[in-house]
């Protein structure tokens, strides 16, 4: 549903607010099943784990329905254009989490009070619930139309949600099953050097990721086809430049900053860290082309490429890991990665009918373009410090 809402939030303003009701009654239509069939079944999945652990996981069902309500209307929010409102809700989860820790923190050292997970993860539900509430209604507030959704919008929801839903469980396979299969084959020690370079490796994500959240709604809202597609040809070569201006140094700041961050202890993630860089630039490409096509209304190509993406990493990691441990999960993530990034520039070209070169060799206008929003950015951090 985020990608649905957001989609026809940016095709027709001004039935946004109906667009996302019907995007709330259709994840409480799935989720309150789902919620009670697994209140049922927890007992059994986790038998051997204990009452604690069970009674922990019925309560934590409720995050479901949280989420719901807090991400959907952000994405709608998205969806308008209001993008300076979408990232102040969308940073609200993060910051309440940290200030739960914070006062947590403070309280154990001043009163000596001490807290178990259960007790942050509790505290933490609590915020979510009550964040969301404030998150729909500013929502509310910020989007126009009628609250009543028309069945023909359910249905429109729906068609283009219901492929987009098929692709998650894959691309959630390709980003986890390493590090899921790691848990059960691996000695801690390995799989904390691997978390470790799982962890620089994504830092490149977000620089990525705000080219990528612009796209679906930037595209959705044209109403020309010849400009959608110009869009989606372009955001493919500004992402191939994004990757290759942030790749460099991400790669040299490696053996320096793990180190330094996390202790000379993990020096033995650095070459996994270093491969795991390129994984994490190439997932960021499909991100960014993901989100362009999504924005033609096209559906079946995240799919397609989850699912390659998802069969690659497989067969590499079972090739690699027992082979070359560590190294061989991260080798595993960038074939993966890679493999879910060609998927999507194929797709890309059939959906506009353009040439691999137009979406891949970035052009002067596109360099000139990125030197004025590095340059942008970095006055703003001079003028940022001397307003210190």
């Amino acid at each position: 549903m985020p990608e649905s809402v957001t989609y026809f939030s940016a095709r027709d303003h001004n039935d946004s607010r109906r667009y996302l009701c019907g995007a709330l009654l259709i994840a409480l239509g799935f989720s309150v099943p789902l919620i009670g069939v697994a209140y049922f079944a927890l007992p059994h999945l986790l038998n051997s784990k204990g009452t604690t652990v069970v009674m922990g996981a019925r309560t934590y069902l409720l995050f479901i329905p949280c989420y719901a309500f807090l991400f959907l209307p952000i994405q709608a929010v998205r969806g308008v254009g209001r993008v300076r409102l979408w990232n102040v809700l969308r940073s609200l989860p993060t910051v309440v989490w940290f200030l739960i820790l914070l006062v947590l923190f403070i309280l154990s050292k001043t009163d000596h009070l001490t807290f178990a997970a259960i007790t942050l993860a509790d505290y933490y539900l609590v915020a979510l619930g009550l964040l969301s509430i404030v998150t729909v209604s500013v929502a509310m507030v910020s989007l126009t139309g009628l609250t009543r959704p028309e069945p023909s919008m359910i249905r429109a929801l729906l068609r283009y949600g219901l492929p987009v839903a098929g692709s998650i469980l894959p691309i959630m396979l390709v980003l986890q099953l390493d590090q899921l299969v790691m848990t059960i084959v691996m000695a801690p020690h390995a799989l904390g050097l691997y978390v470790v370079a799982v962890a620089w490796g994504g830092a490149v994500g977000p620089i990525m990721n705000s080219l990528g959240s612009l796209m679906l709604p930037r595209i959705a809202s044209q109403s020309d086809t010849r400009q959608q597609h110009a869009l989606v040809i372009r955001s493919a070569r500004l992402s191939i430049l994004m990757a290759i201006t942030v790749t460099m140094p991400a790669l040299i700041l490696t053996p320096i900053v793990i180190p330094a961050l996390f202790g000379s202890s993990f020096s033995g993630s650095i070459a996994s860290a270093y491969v795991l860089v390129l994984a994490s630039v190439f997932l960021g490409v499909s991100y960014i082309i993901s989100e362009s096509i999504l924005g033609l209304g096209l559906t079946r190509g995240p799919l397609k490429a989850g699912i390659v993406g998802c069969i690659t990493t497989g067969i590499s990691l079972a090739i690699l890991l027992p082979r070359l441990g560590i190294f061989g999960a991260a080798l595993s993530s960038l074939i993966g990665y890679s493999s879910m990034a060609s998927v999507l520039l194929v797709e890309a070209r059939k959906a506009t009918g353009s040439r691999f070169r137009d979406l891949c060799v970035p052009k002067a206008l596109d360099i000139h373009m990125c030197f004025n929003v590095c340059l942008a950015l970095l006055r703003d951090l001079v003028a940022g410090g001397h307003g210190q």
